[in-house]
């Protein structure tokens, strides 16, 4: 049986070496947490924690305030990209959101997460509690890049309230976006927590056709079936016994 073949100057699996490769890979992770189980205090490695960016910053008071029996090691990402670090292997779950529909994986709920539009602090609605897409329809936008889920959800949003937003700049920063809608170049929907806090700008909810408001889930994201070291699974039940922050904007004076 041919394992590899070459291909121009190097040489790659085929569908027989790919097969044994995916089984070779998840047989690993079935032995790793097994031995690093019986090799006990002798070998805690930190817990891998995959986040979104919209969480990373959260994650630090939380562990400040748990005795943890093991480091934490975190790796910011899209979900897409942690969902694929978690099927490597290369970390053991992951906090995103919305639930993946990829039966690999389990789910554990952990809360809703605001999503709102952020707008300049003189803006005709910076004052307002909610708003309806529609209302800001002909207005110019900035946007997050298109391999996030945060895009995702704000393009089924506009699409929602039945409005085509022209998009003037795309970034992977909220930082970055924050300073493009100070700036005046668009308007932008993001999760509150990446944008709360921000003197340069106001927030404010996004409401839904139906009424309802504008959140998506974040939980946590495991890999189905593979079994993790019993201070992995502690550290992660402890870090979820406390409440990530749910920011709640004031009422409008």
């Amino acid at each position: 049986m041919r394992l590899v073949e070459r291909r121009g100057r190097g040489i790659e699996l085929t569908a027989e070496g790919a097969a044994l490769a995916d089984a070779a890979i998840e047989a690993l992770s079935v032995f790793q947490p097994a031995l690093e189980n019986l090799l006990g205090d002798r070998n805690l490695r930190p817990v891998r924690l995959g986040t979104l960016r919209s969480i990373a910053g959260e994650l630090g008071p939380l562990i400040g305030r748990s005795s943890l029996p093991t480091n934490v090691s975190i790796t910011e990402g899209s979900s897409d990209d942690l969902l694929r670090l978690i099927e490597r292997g290369e970390i053991d779950a992951a906090i995103i959101g919305p639930k993946p529909t990829d039966t690999r994986f389990t789910w554990q709920f952990i809360r809703d997460q605001e999503i709102v539009l952020v707008v300049p602090k003189d803006h005709r609605l910076s004052h307002h509690d909610a708003v309806e897409l529609k209302e800001v329809e002909g207005e110019h936008f900035v946007a997050m890049t298109n391999k996030y889920t945060t895009r995702d959800l704000a393009d089924q949003l506009c699409a929602e309230a039945g409005i085509s937003p022209t998009i003037s700049v795309e970034s992977d920063s909220s930082y970055t976006l924050r300073t493009y809608v100070a700036s005046g170049l668009g308007l932008c929907i993001l999760p509150e927590i990446m944008a709360d806090l921000d003197p340069n700008i106001a927030t404010v909810q996004v409401r839904r056709p139906n009424g309802e408001l504008a959140t998506r889930e974040i939980g946590l994201v495991k890999m189905a079936g593979r079994p993790l070291p019993t201070q992995v699974n502690a550290t992660l039940r402890m870090l979820l016994a406390r409440p990530i922050k749910a920011f709640r904007r004031p009422p409008s004076q």
